[in-house]
């Protein structure tokens, strides 16, 4: 009985190294701007099908919005389950330059599905500002509050800023989100379309900072000459 703290301290320390190796293999994944650039198309297709729904005038209007509801979707779940778009891309651009990363979505491992007691702080910690963000957003929708929405989206952009690790790629997040909330605060329109404008602007806006990190990327690690 007296090697048990040993033998749970022990299981702690490897699970905390397994934490770390999956946290830096999300770094370097992101790192290139390919991820980025997919999740900036992902939120323009979703904002672009809401937009759509709203304004909807004829079947065809509805089904063009059904169809990009659904390509978001699927792009979104691929990228998540298996994440092969990213690969195929990578394996265009970044991977001859840096070598072969596996996409996280491969990790199966079900040490790595586990949180260590710090993630479990940091996830009661963050979890009611995650959602007083979300309130305050709908609250400022459905009330006609600007600065409700603009109040939200700061708090959002504020929490995943301090949830970051070390040299994790979290910035164009935080500007697309800062954007999102400016746009919907101040486009001189009904608060609706004002957030759905500003929805696919954001969205624009991430994929074009993951164009502009690949291309530093790929200028910072020129292909090796045969």
């Amino acid at each position: 009985m007296a090697e048990q703290p040993t033998i749970d301290r022990t299981a702690a320390d490897s699970l905390a190294s397994v934490m770390s190796a999956r946290t830096r293999a999300r770094t370097y994944w992101d790192a290139d701007g390919v991820s980025t650039i997919i999740g900036g198309l992902i939120l323009s297709l979703f904002a672009l099908a809401i937009y759509l729904a709203h304004r909807a005038t004829s079947t065809t209007a509805e089904v063009l919005a059904d169809l990009l509801r659904l390509s978001a979707l699927l792009l979104m779940l691929e990228e998540s389950a298996l994440g092969k778009i990213a690969t195929w891309l990578k394996a265009r651009t970044t991977f001859p330059r840096t070598g072969y990363i596996a996409p996280p979505a491969s990790v199966t491992s079900q040490a790595c599905t586990k949180l260590t007691p710090e993630d479990k702080d940091r996830l009661r910690r963050d979890l009611f500002p995650l959602l007083a963000s979300i309130g305050l957003v709908y609250l400022g929708v459905f009330a006609d509050r600007r600065w409700l929405v603009a109040v939200g989206f700061a708090v959002l952009a504020l929490l995943i800023w301090r949830r970051r690790e070390p040299e994790e790629l979290v910035w164009p997040k935080t500007v697309a989100i800062v954007v999102l909330g400016c746009l919907a605060t101040l486009l001189p329109l009904p608060i609706k379309p004002s957030l759905d404008i500003a929805l696919i602007a954001s969205g624009a806006l991430l994929a074009l900072l993951g164009v502009a990190i690949l291309l530093r990327y790929l200028q910072r690690h020129p292909r090796p000459r045969a």
